[in-house]
């Protein structure tokens, strides 16, 4: 097999298992570089791509690393009014994983995107405003290759050989090998948290008359230390605030800004449902669509569901409301009425694509030999406490 980029060219030999590499001088950075196989001298190349010499970084990790520029949007609404950039690209590697061993290739299509307005939501955001810094500084192609799954423990990247030094780790993976029994705990872990949220659900309905408590609070803030009535609270609770706003803003879409919340919740805006978020990693950042807000007093509600006792908004998390140029605060004095109660946590999900080793398989081995500068890596949560 002979490869050719460029003016360069070079000879492979294929192995029985379909691997072969070359070894090419350093191209300019820069291209397009047309990149052909060609096989046993036939003249057609079976692959013929354009291709960029430049830098490549594996932006690696958890949630952190993984969250996408679509829920930066808000945030920063110029990066996608900028001019695109097809040299700043991106590749998202699927999610999989493997506990049987490493694999070799991708179960489905992956592409490299350049930064666009159409393009731009699947960025990881901590990669591509690096990646911008290093196009600005050294003027050459940059690649991402991002390698991420929020909640990810630092085990389930690691590859057996070096797992090996912590054998706790692959004793508990064990029964997980087994694709059924991964498969069956899974599936019988959702139906329990979905049985829990459908009953607090069947629990909210039936005392809809009732008074299981009500107060005010000052957010943001954990519940417990808002109203001490709250400490060990597992259930639903509804926040709202009162909003008053001019004539102007009668119609008018808005961005509503509430930060994180632990749990759950569903976000009403005048009786309309402007959100929901169905766990305590996403910023609660909700477009208001016309039609929704009023000229003076317009009700916020939010459905809060506490699964664990430790419900919040989440201190330093500014709540807002955005339209236009004009910024109407939301800390401050919020009122609650709990809707259900109970005294049960709701079950945890059986994570199988966390356990040990399954995404170093699944996921990072496909990407084994790929020749990259550096890697940008975040890991936090899941390796705190007891298990650190």
């Amino acid at each position: 097999m002979r490869i050719t980029v460029a003016d360069q060219s070079s000879d492979a030999v294929i192995t029985d298992d379909g691997d072969w590499t070359v070894q090419l001088d350093p191209l300019e950075p820069g291209g397009p570089y047309r990149l052909e196989v060609r096989v046993d001298d036939n003249d057609e190349p079976v692959i013929a791509h354009d291709v960029y010499a430049g830098e490549v970084f594996i932006c690696a990790g958890q949630s952190n690393m993984e969250y996408q520029m679509e829920f930066l949007r808000w945030r920063y609404p110029s990066e996608f009014a900028r001019d695109p950039d097809p040299l700043l690209r991106h590749c998202k590697v699927p999610v999989r994983f493997d506990f049987h061993g490493p694999r070799r290739d991708f179960d489905e299509p992956v592409r490299w995107v350049g930064a666009a307005a159409d393009t731009l939501d699947e960025f990881t955001g901590v990669g591509y405003f690096f990646g911008r810094m290093i196009r600005q500084w050294l003027g050459v192609p940059v690649g991402l290759l991002n390698i991420t799954l929020g909640g990810s423990p630092i085990e389930s990247w690691m590859d057996e050989q070096t797992l090996a030094a912590w054998p706790k780790a692959l004793a508990d993976l064990e029964p997980y090998r087994d694709d059924e029994v991964a498969r069956t705990r899974s599936e019988q872990s959702i139906v329990a948290m979905n049985r829990w949220y459908e009953d607090l659900r069947v629990r909210e309905t039936e005392a809809r008359s009732e008074d299981l408590g009500h107060g005010t609070l000052e957010l943001p803030a954990f519940l417990k230390d808002a109203d001490p009535r709250l400490n060990g609270f597992r259930g639903v609770i509804h926040l709202r605030r009162t909003v008053t706003l001019p004539a102007y803003a009668a119609g008018r879409a808005a961005a509503l800004h509430l930060g994180a919340m632990v749990d759950s919740d569903e976000t009403s805006i005048n009786g309309v449902k402007v959100g929901q978020s169905e766990h305590q990693y996403l910023s609660r950042d909700y477009m208001v669509p016309e039609g929704v807000l009023k000229a003076g007093r317009n009700e916020i509600d939010v459905r809060l569901v506490v699964e664990h006792g430790t419900g919040r908004v989440t201190p330093g998390k500014h709540m807002h409301l955005d339209m236009g140029d004009d910024s109407y605060d939301l800390d401050g004095t919020w009122t609650y009425a709990i809707g259900a109660c109970t005294d049960t946590d709701c079950p945890g999900e059986d994570f199988v694509r966390w356990k040990p080793l399954g995404l170093y398989n699944g996921m990072t081995a496909t990407c084994a030999g790929y020749a990259a500068r550096a890697a940008l890596w975040y890991q936090g949560e899941s390796n705190t406490g007891d298990v650190a």
